[in-house]
């Protein structure tokens, strides 16, 4: 008996509603505890089991409650209702009739000395069609009332019953090779089709009632990389054939090629003419498995299919406006879809599993309304949950659960699901059929023990069929609020019950500790309230400040209706992970020379982290967790980082900034006509101050037209008057000619002559105890012809990498000339991009001065690729050398 116990704190049983609980994937931890899903949950309108060696139910047909077949398999014996059948060779099969209670009419066997299956069967008003095969030997096909037949030699055949169970007639359709995946009947035209695969080919045969060939077409593929998924027959007798293949297919003289599994149908006439064809399935990588189990038709011509896939996802697609849907699947087990297309092949709706195990969908049938039943069955987990649309889920996650049986509507809504349950290993359900009542009859195999609504089988029944009516939500609670939270943040949701359930007396919210899955970590935290009426809007869960983070915690809605004793309980779950806050480490302080690049933060973080740096509240300026900058002036970096859930955090660092700046501004004086002076200011004034050892130095080029100096005044003494402007006194062009590198002057004249219509360089550098020499220089002159305004021009020169002498290095660091390196950081492979077509030579070194590698830029290629994937991670610096200019780069290996 399924049970259940309240313990601790908790709303008092109302009447025996409480026995009619449904907890759907959740389980009430520490104030409840339940056995299992209530027999009432789903109507099973008889239940009948089978014994002995059964090892599959092939094929399930029904027209009506007294017009129900069955077929299977069985290896030895096996006992179907009172009649046993035995098998001297490798397995046997057999046909039986259901009356409306389930139980067999009659039953006959295909038996023999080797290999003897029966694969399907069809019914039709008055008859049973079969299709069957055999190995080779001799085998007996049985009929009741002295009609059995004896077959001989490798065979697969198609066979006619009447109601009786007597044999009308067999044909052989092919070798024992074939192996047939389905049979349909088309009453109104006297005609049964059978659709199978052999090899690189999927043949499809038309027969009329009294067994002769009407017609057959045969689909091929190269490699044997074709699966059949059945054939369906709509009301005007045209067969739509179901195929899933890889490589190139052949169909009515048409190439398809193609590198992934595809799902393909297409459409032969009643007479045996091909009509039309499409691609109605893409998966995703050539990894991807199709399987193509199933199709059926309903009165008005749509189709039903049923697929397989796994190892990636699955599109389904269609022909005209069809918008394609992809079910996503990243692991090897299969996921199931079912999917509704019109006669045209237009996508109508698709729903897919979505579980922790291998779903596959075993068989479908429709009804004349458009009614789809469908038989999935899981094969690995105990949990199976099926996803619908429109949005719908149903989860039945009791132990060992392995099977489900289910329908939709016509528009595509799930209607209702049935599952037996097992305490050891499982069922499967194998086939399923239904005659238009509501209702589903399956049939598979039953392996250990099953609980059918009140019914059990157990070992030595290895085999059931069953009728049921599978459970409905009429109560829908529904939960929306964040899947991630972080301190701080409440613990609010939302809680509804869906439009058009029926609405709730009581309900309840509960929190649990969990794992990732959802269930609840024993002795973990749990708090719970009742509350009467119908959930609205949201609530927030007190006390949950002191909760420890970095864990997940489940959140429940429980409602149930009072008033009305059919309703079961309904339950919705929400998994949250409660996130820590991260910990951001953007390093120690750092002191920089002013003009050089300081690295901030760290290089390996760990993973899931996004990150971003700022100034103040200004832009991002990067998005790693670390940061080369060159700030101007000593200035605050934040660094805010961010972990999956969502949780930031964030941490400083000051760069201190030693002023080094060569910069300066210029003055023209141009009154007097003969020549003009230029009065140069330091922009920084303090530097002297301010850090120790500091110097500047001042010199004057004369630039020819080749673009080289006839000359270079040297930083003469006159003019060490820093900070104030340096007028370059002694310096006269006017009455001076200059040669050669010039390091003294004379005091006159008091400010420097500089002519009209010349090009001097004039450059400034500075340095001190604890930064390299830097510089920066301006090529000026001043035109003046005759009486016309001078016209003055400043242009800055690029910085270059001289020394002021041997005892000044410079700090390496990014050169302002236009190398291009990325991606930085890397993962190993470098590009270098240079903007002139000269030779290059680029070396990579190590932190510890060891040459690691050494290329060269080829005049005019300009690019470069460096692989470094096989060398430590860390920082390495890159030289790129273009004749006498050097310039020196960081880069991040991680």
């Amino acid at each position: 008996m399924n049970t259940f116990a309240f313990s601790g704190a908790g709303r008092s049983p109302g009447r025996n509603t409480l026995l009619k609980k449904m907890l759907r994937g959740a389980v009430f931890a520490g104030s409840m505890a339940f056995a299992a899903m209530p027999a009432d949950a789903q109507t099973w309108q008889w239940v009948k089991g089978m014994s002995g060696g059964i090892q599959g139910v092939t094929g399930a047909s029904s027209l009506s409650s007294t017009r129900t077949f069955t077929t299977g398999k069985f290896a030895a014996s096996a006992t179907i209702g009172s009649t046993t059948l035995t098998d001297a060779g490798n397995g046997g099969g057999f046909l039986n009739r259901l009356n409306a209670s389930g139980d067999p009419t009659w039953t006959v066997g295909l038996t023999g000395s080797l290999f003897q299956n029966i694969y399907s069967v069809a019914a039709s008003t008055g008859d049973a069609f079969i299709v069957g095969g055999s190995s080779g030997g001799s085998a007996v096909l049985e009929g009741k009332n002295g009609t059995s037949q004896t077959l001989s030699g490798s065979t697969c055949f198609i066979a006619r019953y009447n109601l009786l169970g007597e044999l009308q007639w067999y044909t052989s359709i092919s070798s024992y090779g074939y192996i047939p995946k389905d049979i349909e009947v088309n009453y109104s035209q006297q005609k049964v089709y059978v659709t199978g695969a052999e090899g690189s080919q999927v043949r499809t045969y038309c027969y009329l009632f009294d067994g002769t060939l009407a017609w057959s077409h045969t689909a091929t593929c190269s490699g044997s990389n074709i699966r059949s998924g059945g054939v369906a027959v709509d009301a005007s007798g045209d067969a739509h054939i179901l195929l899933a293949y890889k490589g190139t297919l052949t169909v009515n003289g048409i190439n398809y090629t193609n590198a992934n599994d595809r799902l393909f149908v297409y459409k032969m006439s009643s007479a045996g003419s091909y009509v039309t064809a499409a691609h109605i399935g893409n998966t995703s990588t050539t990894g991807t498995t199709l399987l193509a189990n199933d199709i059926d038709a309903d009165g008005s011509g749509n189709l039903y299919i049923g697929v397989n896939h796994s190892s990636g996802s699955l599109t389904l697609t269609g022909t005209g406006t069809s918008t394609p849907q992809t079910f996503p699947n990243s692991t090897g087990l299969n996921n199931a879809v079912i999917a509704k297309y019109n006669a045209s092949y237009q996508r109508m709706w698709s729903n897919g599993t979505n579980g922790a195990g291998s779903e596959s969908v075993i068989a479908l049938c429709t009804d004349n309304s458009g009614n789809v039943f469908a038989g999935i069955t899981n094969l690995i987990s105990n949990s199976l949950t099926y996803d619908c649309y429109p949005p719908f889920t149903s989860t039945l996650g009791v132990a060992d659960q392995k099977a489900l049986a289910l329908k939709y509507t016509t528009s595509g809504v799930l209607d209702w699901v049935a599952a037996p349950l097992t305490t050891s290993d499982g069922t499967l359900v194998d086939a399923i059929c239904t005659y238009g009542d509501g209702s589903a009859i399956i049939a598979g195999l039953q392996t250990g023990t099953s609980t059918f609504g009140t019914v059990t089988l157990t070992h030595p029944v290895t085999g059931y069929t069953a009728k049921v009516i599978g459970l409905k939500d009429d109560i829908s609670p529904q939960i929306s609020g964040p899947s991630a939270l972080c301190p701080g943040q409440a613990f609010t949701f939302n809680g509804s019950i869906a439009a058009g359930t029926i609405p709730s007396t009581h309900y309840l919210w509960r929190i649990d500790e969990c794992d990732a899955s959802g269930n609840p970590v024993s002795g973990g935290y749990n708090w719970e309230l009742w509350h009467t009426g119908v959930p609205s809007g949201s609530f927030t869960f007190p006390g949950t400040s002191g909760l420890a983070c970095n864990k997940y915690y489940r959140i429940l809605l429980t409602a149930v209706n009072d008033d009305n004793s059919c309703v079961d309980w309904a339950t919705a779950t929400k998994v949250v992970y409660y996130s820590c806050n991260p910990t951001v480490n953007a390093g120690a302080d750092i002191t920089i020379c002013e003009g050089t690049y300081g690295f901030v933060g760290t290089l390996f973080p760990p993973s899931g982290m996004t990150y971003a740096w700022r100034i103040g509240s200004g832009p991002v300026l990067g998005t790693a967790s670390g940061l080369f900058v060159n700030p101007t002036s000593t200035t605050t970096y934040t660094l805010t980082g961010t972990n999956a859930s969502g949780c930031s955090a964030s941490d400083q660092v000051i760069v201190n900034v030693r002023p080094n700046n060569p910069a300066f501004n210029m003055t023209f004086n141009t009154s007097n006509t003969g020549y003009f002076t230029i009065s140069a200011s330091p922009v920084v004034t303090n530097a002297n101050i301010t850090q120790p050892g500091f110097g500047d130095y001042y010199s004057i080029e004369g630039m020819n037209s080749g673009g080289t100096a006839d000359f270079n005044i040297q930083n003469p003494s006159i003019w060490w008057n820093y900070p104030s402007a340096n007028v370059f006194k002694g310096f006269d062009h006017t009455s001076t000619t200059y040669t050669g590198i010039v390091t003294s002057l004379p005091s006159l004249p008091a400010q420097g002559r500089f002519k009209y219509n010349q090009l001097y360089r004039i450059t400034r550098g500075t340095w001190n105890d604890n930064c390299d020499w830097r510089q920066v220089a301006y090529d000026v002159s001043i035109q003046r012809i005759g009486l016309a305004e001078p016209v003055i021009s400043v242009v800055e020169v690029a910085e270059i990498s001289t020394s002021r002498s041997a005892a000044l290095t410079r700090e390496e660091q990014p050169a302002a000339d236009a190398v291009t390196i990325f991606p930085n950081p890397t993962t190993g492979q470098l590009n270098i991009s240079l903007d002139t077509d000269l030779d290059a030579q680029v070396d990579v070194f190590d932190l510890f001065g060891k040459k690691i590698q050494s290329r060269t830029i080829a005049a005019g290629t300009r690019t470069l690729q460096i692989d470094l994937s096989g060398y430590t991670k860390g920082m390495y610096l890159i030289h790129v050398t273009k004749g006498t200019e050097t310039s020196t780069h960081k880069v991040i290996l991680q």
